[in-house]
C-alpha cells in the first residue's frame, strides 16, 4: 500500500510541473507509475496530496551530450530544456500553441511578418531582465556557423537573411527588436507551421553576457547555466544527478508546485528499475523488456508514447553498401515485427517507413495537402500550386474539395461528361482545347528546359 501511495502522488506532483511548463511529456516509452488520468479511478486519488516544494525524482539516462539549446538534438537534453528554458511560445498538454514568453503575436495578412508581444517583466533565472534583444541575439547564434546549430535549416530557413547568416553575416537575419518588448520576425516566404517552430526548444533564449563569459562551458555547470524557464539548475554532480529547483524569477512561478525536480544520471535499464523499487527513482524512463510481460496490467506500469524512428545508417562511399541491391537486401533481412513484438514486448510499433504515426502531419494535411478521392489510392494526399489554387476556389465557392488522379487523356472528357466540374493541372489553352474548354487567366508560368552533360 505504502508503494502504490508513493506512485499516486509522484503522478501528481509530474502533472503540476508539466502544466506549470506548458509542454506535453514525450521523452520517456515507459515509466513505473500510474498516469494521472488512472490514478483517478483509484479511491486513494481521491485523497488531494499537497505537491508545494516537494522533490520529484527521475531517471534520465546518461549524463547529456549538451543542454544548449542550440546545439541538443537529443530527447533526454530535450527534457531538461523543456523544464529550464520557455521560448517565445509553447505547447500546452493538449498540443496546442499557447503563449509562452510572448503574452500575444500576430502575423501580417501576406504571412511574412511575425511580430510577438513579450509579457511585463520577464527574468532571467538570475534576476536581471530579459528583453526582445535576447531573442534576437539567440536566434543569430542558432545561424552562427562556427555555433554549427543542428536544427538552424529546419527552425529559421524561410527566415528572410538566413542564407547570409549561415555564411558569416549574422545581422543579415531578419530578426529585430523595436523596443524591449516587441520581437519581429520577417520570412522569405510563407510558412504555415512557424508558431511550432517559436516554440521549439531550439529558440529558447540564452543570456548573451553568460554565453560570451564563458564560451561553450557555459552550459556544463550550475552556476553558469542561467535560464528563463519554470526551473534552473541549482545542482549538477555529472555521473550522479542534476538537480533544477523552482525559479523565483519566473513570471508564472506561482503556478509552479514542485520545489525540485532531481535528474538521476543513469544509463542502465535494470539499475533503474531496482532503484524504481526500492523507491530511490519514481519515475523512470524505461523498464528491462523482460519485465514488461510481469507488468502488463499493473496500475503502476504505464507506456508512455516516444515519437521516433530507429533506423540503419550506412556509409554509401563503403563499396560494400554503395550497391543499392545490397542496401534492400539488409532492409528486407529486418524482421521488423519480431523485433516490435517479441524483442520489445509490443511496446514498439514495427517501422516501414522513415516517418512513423503520431508525427504532425504525417499525411500532409497540416499543411493544405487533399487527400485523393480516386478508388484505389485511399490515404494518399496531393499537395502543390494546383492543389492551392483548386482549395482556393473551392472555399470561395462554400464548396468541398474532391482530388481525383487521373490519366492526362481523360481529363478533357471527364469535364464534358461531368465527372468533375474542373481540370487544375498544367494544361495549355492551346485553340484545340480552347473549343471544348474554358480557360482561367493563366496563374504560373514555368520554362522548360533540357539539361545535358558538358
Amino acid at each position: 500500500m505504502k508503494k502504490k501511495l508513493a506512485m499516486l502522488l509522484t503522478a501528481a506532483m509530474l502533472v503540476g510541473s508539466l502544466a506549470a511548463c506548458g509542454s506535453s511529456d514525450n521523452g520517456s516509452s515507459a515509466t513505473g507509475s500510474a498516469s494521472a488520468t488512472d490514478s483517478t479511478k483509484t479511491d486513494a486519488a481521491a485523497t488531494e496530496v499537497s505537491t508545494e516544494g516537494k522533490q520529484l525524482t527521475v531517471q534520465i539516462g546518461p549524463d547529456p551530450e549538451t543542454i544548449d539549446p542550440a546545439l541538443n538534438s537529443a530527447v533526454d537534453g530535450g527534457n531538461m530544456l523543456l523544464h529550464s528554458f520557455e521560448c517565445l511560445l509553447t505547447v500546452d498538454q493538449d498540443g496546442k500553441i499557447a503563449p509562452g514568453q510572448a503574452e500575444t503575436w500576430e502575423v501580417s495578412e501576406d504571412g511574412l511578418t511575425w511580430t510577438f508581444h513579450l509579457r511585463d517583466g520577464l527574468k532571467w533565472s538570475d534576476g536581471s531582465d530579459l528583453t526582445a534583444d535576447d531573442f534576437v541575439y539567440s536566434w543569430k547564434r542558432v545561424c552562427d556557423p562556427v555555433v554549427a546549430a543542428p536544427y538552424a535549416e529546419t527552425v529559421l530557413g524561410m527566415v528572410k537573411g538566413f542564407d547570409e547568416a549561415q555564411a558569416g553575416d549574422l545581422d543579415a537575419l531578419a530578426v529585430s527588436a523595436p523596443d524591449a518588448k516587441t520581437f519581429v520576425v520577417e520570412l522569405s516566404n510563407p510558412c504555415p507551421y512557424f508558431e511550432s517552430l517559436a516554440a521549439f526548444a531550439t529558440l529558447s533564449p540564452v543570456q548573451q553576457a553568460t554565453v560570451e563569459a564563458n564560451g561553450d562551458a557555459w552550459a556544463t555547470a550550475a552556476e553558469t547555466y542561467i535560464s528563463n524557464g519554470p526551473f534552473n539548475i541549482t545542482e549538477w554532480v555529472p555521473g550522479s544527478h542534476i538537480i533544477m529547483s523552482k525559479n523565483p524569477y519566473y513570471w508564472n512561478a506561482d503556478a509552479i508546485k514542485l520545489g525540485s525536480i532531481k535528474f538521476v544520471l543513469m544509463e542502465d535499464s535494470n539499475a533503474a528499475y531496482t532503484a524504481f523499487q526500492s523507491g530511490d527513482v519514481l519515475f523512470i524512463k524505461s523498464v528491462p523488456t523482460q519485465e514488461i510481460p510481469s507488468l502488463q496490467g499493473n496500475p503502476e506500469f504505464h507506456v508512455d508514447p516516444i515519437l521516433g524512428t530507429y533506423y540503419l545508417s550506412m556509409n554509401l562511399e563503403d563499396p560494400a553498401f554503395a550497391d543499392v541491391n545490397v542496401r534492400k537486401a539488409l532492409s528486407l533481412a529486418i524482421d521488423r515485427d519480431y523485433v516490435a513484438n517479441t524483442l520489445m514486448q509490443g511496446t514498439y510499433s514495427p517501422a516501414y517507413n522513415l516517418v512513423g504515426e503520431g508525427w504532425v502531419d504525417t499525411d500532409g494535411s497540416s499543411f493544405g495537402a487533399v487527400p485523393i478521392s480516386s478508388e484505389g489510392q485511399q490515404g494518399l494526399y496531393a499537395n502543390g500550386y494546383d492543389v492551392q489554387i483548386a482549395q482556393y476556389v473551392a472555399n470561395r465557392l462554400g464548396l468541398k474539395l474532391e482530388i481525383y488522379a487521373m490519366e492526362w487523356d481523360s481529363l478533357i472528357p471527364a469535364v464534358n461528361s461531368g465527372a468533375i466540374d474542373a481540370i487544375v493541372a498544367g494544361m495549355s489553352p492551346t485553340a484545340e482545347r480552347s473549343e471544348q474548354l474554358d480557360f482561367t487567366d493563366t496563374y504560373y508560368e514555368s520554362n522548360l528546359v533540357v539539361i545535358i552533360r558538358k
